[in-house]
């Protein structure tokens, strides 16, 4: 949580950093936090595009994604991989995600 918290603070300074929201993308896994990651990747997509592209939300399977051509693949990459097929998150239940 304190790290998501400097990132955070470090995103108001250059909000169009990607390598933050892939920090940011990281700290929500090891968090357990599933829709936090799925909710950063759509808060870069939207930031990416100037809100051009509709995000297709957090339901959407990894492999469907549609990443803008503004994201850099290495992102998108650690989102897919992060994100996993069916696997829960690393502290997490899947019953309660």
């Amino acid at each position: 949580e304190e790290a998501e918290w400097t990132i955070r603070r470090a995103m108001q300074v250059s909000p169009y950093d990607e390598r933050l929201y892939r920090v940011l993308l990281q700290a929500a896994e090891t968090m357990g936090n599933r829709l936090g990651l799925h909710a950063a990747m759509a808060e870069l997509h939207f930031v990416a595009t100037d809100g051009a592209i509709p995000w297709r939300g957090p339901r959407t399977r990894p492999g469907t994604m549609r990443p803008s051509s503004s994201l850099h693949p290495r992102t998108v990459a650690l989102f897919h991989e992060l994100a996993g097929a069916d696997m829960p998150a690393t502290r997490g239940d899947p019953s309660r995600l």
